[in-house]
């Protein structure tokens, strides 16, 4: 069956279409269709799936459906409560799904594996069990106030990269087999589980999350890190990263007691590192060909010896007694983010 399209407003609509197998063109849910629509009778369409603006949808099921050669996009769906595809495994193109604010939950039985970008926010999920990713180019997910866990466990790169904020704070993060991504940040969750994690080709970006400790143990290049206002953040630990090819930004953290780069030996860009700490360990840091600025309030001169070999920028400690800081230790080298209740 060739489209290039069809636009469909109801089941009986969808008849036309459904002996086909295979769907050459979009298929278009109009925006004025109410109620419950099912679709069936269509293995592979090959073009996009889109409903835009349908105000009384309240749930959308596509049987027997198993690849989306274009896009599939959900958007300003204010009723849409169920969403049902038992088949569905590949996305060529972009999930592109935003403002769902009833959409609490997916009924995807086998689960999708593949799309090029996924992108949700503003919806009612509280999780994303029927999102199985093994390959997705870019990531983000925002603004949804009930997502609990985000568990991508058998996502291993993305050439693009994953941002994820704004959800409930919270949010657990596992990408367990994650190795390469261009990049990730990580605004107001509880944890982040990248154990595997060797490659950012990009930034590097935790800020206002709630963790207690974090901790990235395979990470070996990276080009910037920022992790800024972490209330709860009380040690950090890059086991092996050998240099950072942009800025190391560390400030705001306010209980952040144990730093620690122990194979760091060299930062192309700038290194402002601020706060509170009674432990920063930098034991072959080099080279720093930016900007520096070590500061702590508390008494701890080993920290600063460290720095001046590199010859360049200043650092400054305290006069407030070690102790003074408490640091979680619940990190260890098989768990990147540990929790602080």
């Amino acid at each position: 069956c060739d489209g290039p399209s069809i636009t469909i407003s109801s089941t009986a609509d969808a008849t036309a279409i459904s002996n086909c197998g295979n769907y050459n063109g979009d298929i278009i849910i109009a925006d004025s269709t109410s109620g419950a629509l099912a679709l069936a009778g269509i293995s592979h369409l090959k073009g996009d799936l889109t409903c835009n603006n349908a105000t009384k949808l309240d749930e959308i099921s596509f049987a027997g459906l198993v690849t989306i050669s274009g896009s599939f996009i959900l958007k300003g769906l204010p009723v849409l409560s169920g969403l049902k595809f038992d088949s569905l495994m590949e996305v060529a193109g972009d999930i592109l799904w935003a403002d769902l604010p009833a959409l609490q939950g997916l009924d995807f039985a086998t689960g999708i594996v593949t799309a090029d970008r996924v992108s949700i926010s503003n919806t009612a999920l509280r999780e994303l069990s029927g999102l199985e990713l093994t390959t997705c180019n870019a990531l983000e997910v925002s603004n949804n106030p009930d997502l609990a866990a985000v568990n991508f466990n058998d996502l291993t790169n993305t050439t693009n990269s994953i941002s994820i904020s704004a959800n409930s704070p919270s949010l657990e993060v596992n990408l367990q087999r994650l190795t390469i991504s261009r990049g990730i940040t990580l605004q107001n969750a509880n944890t982040l589980d990248v154990p595997l994690l060797e490659t950012l080709t990009g930034t590097l970006n935790l800020s206002e999350n709630s963790f207690g400790s974090f901790s990235a143990p395979s990470l070996t290049l990276a080009v910037d890190m920022f992790i800024t206002g972490n209330p709860l953040l009380s040690s950090l630990m890059f086991q092996l990263l050998p240099g950072i090819s942009g800025d190391l930004i560390i400030t705001n953290n306010s209980r952040l007691g144990a730093i620690a780069f122990p194979d760091l030996q060299r930062v192309a860009g700038n290194v402002n590192v601020t706060g509170q700490f009674s432990r920063a360990d930098f034991p072959v840091i080099s080279s720093i060909q930016g900007d520096a600025i070590i500061e702590t309030s508390i008494d701890n001169s080993t920290i600063c010896e460290q720095f001046n070999r590199t010859g360049d920028g200043s650092c400054t400690t305290g006069t407030e007694p070690p102790e003074s800081v408490s640091i979680d230790t619940s990190t260890n080298s098989t768990s990147s983010g540990g929790s602080n209740t």
